[in-house]
């Protein structure tokens, strides 16, 4: 299970430079926010996912949290609609 957390890490962070977003999540502090709800995540609205809370922001400590799919679709709708003028 660590080993398939580790690689999630990976190509998390991977993803993060591709798209030029700051990264200063550690594996530490990667592995302690699933502590106990990795099994949680998956693909429906309900599951959990890792999401930025602002946009504006990079994937740093204090702004990412577990969060709903849901959840991170609105704040990421809101950010697309405040860049866009909406």
């Amino acid at each position: 299970m660590r080993r398939e957390l580790y690689y999630a890490y990976l190509k998390h962070r991977s993803q993060a430079q591709y798209r030029n977003e700051d990264y200063t999540l550690t594996w530490e502090s990667w592995e302690n926010l699933w502590q106990g709800t990795w099994h949680l995540r998956g693909k429906t609205s309900r599951d959990l996912v890792l999401g930025r809370v602002d946009w504006d922001q990079g994937w740093h400590d204090h702004n990412v949290e577990i969060m709903t799919r849901r959840e991170h679709f609105d704040i990421r709708k809101a950010y697309n609609a405040k860049r866009r003028g909406l």
